[in-house]
């Protein structure tokens, strides 16, 4: 079968630049032919990107250099303008000689280059392949409610974890939680030989909750030789926090009537990015590690942090990051809010620590540096429950269960679309993109 997968420019790719390399390295595994394509509205063929590449950029199944928080740097040749009735019938031609098409960003978003962009429906108007949509988070209504004006083109909604089901049943499109894909072949060192301490990999978004970890590290003992506190990744909310004009007031530490020899007096006024730094906070080069790095890392680390919760996202269902995966087939104990994690795969106390609720910064920093003196019958528990969960993100498992959407009976049920949808989608279409 021949494939594409098709993505629109956003603000920030995060998990999708795993969840796209995964799932092609899912369908070549099974043999079939895969393309991944960028689509600009521009009106010429857009040029090859040409980003500085420096060694944090790596090679994957995609066969396009990319970078964990940056995308791809495409060549000309995967690249492609759709603006204007030529260039849009030209990019057309291209999709019809594929047999599924995946849209890994559903529609265009917001951006201010998509500002007036009417082209875009007419991408989806094909005769020969599939296609589906790929919905990454529970946030449809209000973030992409124009996926209702081209969902009689779909012949389904990929979800990628149970926020993003439940979020996406306001679209009258057969939709299946198909989780996110995973290179699963990973040994890992023993429990002893581990690193204590702990390593977080998150894009810096304001639902992420990076901060509330950041803001503990002032609160732990200074680290050890050899230990980890390694915070990696970048995002909005980090150029906040090390920021000295625009920090947010929630991004500082404020004291109350503290007196020296108090715990909290040397860090009191302080920034919490300043504080954690001067508490051992470690910090790469870049930003941000390369999936090898980050792979080599968590074998070598005892418990990967995922503080990440929305009380919003919650409602519709658990929303883990595939960096737990990762830490899981790695040997690594991940340390998690429930709020985040939900409990429809993965259960608190079982197959993570869970971080309290409303647990405050001196609670969430003796958690989250508990796991690395953990007795090693409990270490062995989590671990093996752990594994028993990986052969569901397994990529060739995954890949197939989108062949399965493509051929399968695209019959839509628990549809709850509502009139409030209806408006919305008329609004974006008519307002922003001018269709």
């Amino acid at each position: 079968m021949k494939i594409a997968i098709c993505l629109y420019p956003i603000m920030d790719l995060g998990g999708i630049v795993n969840h796209t390399e995964q799932l092609i390295g899912g369908f070549k595994d099974l043999g079939h032919s895969v393309d991944l394509l960028e689509l600009s509205w521009k009106n010429k063929h857009p040029k090859a990107n040409n980003k500085a590449v420096d060694n944090t950029w790596e090679w994957g199944p995609s066969g396009i250099q990319h970078h964990q928080g940056k995308g791809w740097n495409f060549p000309a040749r995967n690249r492609f303008g759709y603006k204007g009735r030529w260039r849009l019938g030209e990019t057309k031609q291209k999709l019809e000689g594929y047999d599924l098409v995946i849209w890994s960003v559903p529609v265009p978003t917001k951006l201010a280059e998509h500002r007036g962009n009417n082209d875009w429906p007419k991408l989806y108007d094909l005769k020969h392949p599939k296609q589906i949509a790929v919905i990454h988070d529970g946030n449809c209504a209000s973030a992409c409610p124009h996926i209702l004006h081209i969902a009689g083109h779909l012949t389904g909604l990929a979800c990628v974890h149970p926020c993003a089901y439940n979020g996406a049943d306001i679209f009258p499109v057969k939709r299946q939680m198909i989780l996110n894909p995973q290179d699963l072949s990973c040994s890992y060192c023993s429990w002893d030989d581990k690193a204590t301490g702990f390593i977080s990999l998150q894009t810096f978004k304001a639902w992420k909750h990076v901060h509330e970890l950041i803001e503990a590290i002032a609160y732990m003992p200074k680290r050890k030789d050899q230990e980890f506190r390694w915070i990696v990744g970048e995002g909005i909310e980090y150029r906040y926090m090390v920021s000295e004009e625009k920090c947010k007031p929630q991004y500082y530490h404020y004291g109350r009537d503290l007196q020296e020899g108090d715990q909290e007096y040397w860090f009191s006024g302080m920034k919490f990015w300043d504080a954690a730094i001067e508490n051992g906070m470690q910090r790469p080069d870049k930003g941000w590690w390369s999936a090898k790095v980050a792979t080599a890392m968590l074998k070598q680390t005892r418990a990967l942090i995922d503080p990440s919760w929305s009380n919003k996202y919650s409602m519709k269902g658990g929303h883990p990051n595939r960096v737990v995966v990762d830490a899981i087939r790695c040997g690594a104990i991940p340390v998690a809010r429930p709020l985040g994690m939900g409990a429809e795969i993965f259960q608190a106390g079982v197959h993570y620590v869970p971080i309290p609720t409303g647990a405050g910064p001196q609670e969430y920093a003796d958690t989250v540096l508990a796991v690395s003196n953990m007795p090693l019958v409990l270490v062995k528990l989590y671990q093996e429950a752990g594994r028993d969960k990986l052969q569901l993100f397994e990529r060739g498992k995954i890949a197939s269960m989108y062949l399965s959407l493509a051929e399968g009976d695209h019959t839509a049920t628990g549809v709850h679309m509502s009139e409030n949808l209806v408006t919305k989608c008329n609004e974006v279409l008519t307002n922003f993109f001018g269709v």
